[in-house]
């Protein structure tokens, strides 16, 4: 499957803004999974792999409120880091044509 620009835009923007949050906290243990997550869900996407794609964004999610939540990062830098997530996740399940 391929995937619309919007789609690639979005994971486009999660990846940066966790590389460029992983930099900032850095040798962390979450700066490792930041970047790992935030590379394969740009990968994951842009190849058109929508589960691996979706596993990747609820990882995403779960760890930066984690991260936000133990002060690891600004609580609204997560907070909006998982919301983009969320909704990457709405408009993948709705290219890929699963229910809402």
């Amino acid at each position: 499957m391929t995937f619309d620009s919007a789609i690639l835009k979005k994971s486009f923007e999660i990846s940066y803004a966790l590389v460029r949050t992983a930099d900032s906290i850095s040798p962390d243990p979450f700066a490792r999974q930041f970047k790992r997550l935030g590379i394969e869900i740009l990968s994951t996407t842009a190849l058109g792999n929508g589960k691996q794609a979706l596993a990747a964004l609820r990882a995403i999610e779960y760890l930066v409120r984690l991260a936000g939540s133990t002060g690891v990062v600004s609580s609204r830098n997560a907070e909006v880091i998982a919301e983009e997530a969320t909704m990457l996740v709405t408009h993948i399940n709705a290219a890929l044509g699963a229910p809402q």
